[in-house]
């Protein structure tokens, strides 16, 4: 049976995970695990408060993973509403899904084919969508074509910063 829980810790947050271990005297921290934060915002004009997950620990590639919490950290802790626990389980499997993506992009790879540091933000954008694509074109439809944003092959022109500059 899964322990689900509701915390609020001293530093205001709140999160809700899934309690493997109980704190004891001996081990004052809780083995958790699936956790995420309940991020807030207040709408003053429509009267209407806005709720969203987001992964607790920040750089979490696997929400899975053992996280531990100093057990005097939590001011308050209650199980969970229905509805605040249907949306908490389609926000992990949304984590889950994304992590599995985000794990098939080799990053030495991708690092070996380009030079970050000589890329603008909108072409590093680019070029992570056409990886993605070619993955997933690779996995569902192979006969589909996805060409490369950084080097599309139909010319010989070679972009260099600073923008506009052509050789």
């Amino acid at each position: 049976m899964i322990n689900l829980k509701q915390l609020k810790l001293a530093n205001d947050e709140e999160i809700i995970c899934e309690v493997i271990t109980e704190p004891t005297e001996d081990a004052p921290d809780l083995a958790i695990r699936k956790v995420l934060k309940l991020m807030c915002v207040d709408d003053y004009e429509r009267n209407v408060r806005y709720y969203s997950f987001k992964p607790w620990m920040s750089f979490t590639e696997d929400v899975s993973e053992l996280q531990t919490l100093n057990s005097l950290h939590i001011i308050g802790q209650m199980n969970p509403s229905i509805d605040l626990t249907v949306h908490y389980a389609q926000a992990i499997k949304e984590v889950e899904n994304s992590t599995k993506s985000r794990k098939i992009l080799n990053l030495d790879e991708v690092l070996s084919e380009i030079d970050i540091d000589e890329m603008s933000e909108e072409e590093m954008d680019s070029y992570l969508d056409y990886k993605f694509a070619k993955i997933k074109n690779e996995k569902s439809k192979p006969d589909l074509k996805i060409v490369d944003p950084i080097d599309s092959g139909d010319t010989n022109i070679i972009r260099f910063k600073p923008k506009g500059t052509v050789h």
